[in-house]
């Protein structure tokens, strides 16, 4: 946590328990709980200050619920596609040490105009010709018409 995050937790549970000073609450989570996520350490330390048996913060660090208020087990991210790049990442979103690449490179000439062009080359229409000359040979004609 850093130091704004600090002071927000302490003058929050200075709120709820007035008799514990603002200062003394910094320094307690700044030497205590500094190394918790600021939402576990927000939680639990309401907690405790809710309870009338709570005399001191100090019971936050016994092993106790307030713990697990915090902790909740969430359903893994599944990969969705980029918006912008269209690669497959948890969430659809990408992290800071895998940034987006930005959108794919589309070539000028779309692949429906490439395949146009294909059959379009002089060997496919020749091939094709060919193919129908040998069709019509291939076509007997009428009896009468042979004579």
């Amino acid at each position: 946590m850093n130091a704004n995050e600090i002071a927000r937790i302490a003058a929050a549970v200075n709120l709820l328990r007035p008799e514990w000073p603002t200062e003394s609450l910094q320094t307690f989570i700044t030497n205590k709980l500094g190394h918790r996520p600021y939402r576990d350490a927000a939680v639990a330390l309401a907690w405790i200050a809710t309870e009338p048996e709570s005399k001191t913060p100090a019971r936050v660090l016994e092993a106790g619920p307030w713990w697990k208020v915090g902790a909740e087990e969430r359903e893994p991210l599944r990969s969705k596609r980029c918006h912008v790049c269209g690669d497959f990442v948890p969430g659809g979103y990408h992290r800071q040490d895998d940034p987006c690449q930005g959108p794919p490179v589309v070539s000028r000439t779309s692949s429906w105009a490439m395949a146009a062009r294909a059959e379009l080359r002089p060997s496919k229409v020749i091939d094709r010709a060919a193919e129908a000359a040998r069709r019509v040979e291939e076509v007997q004609l009428p009896s009468e018409e042979r004579a």
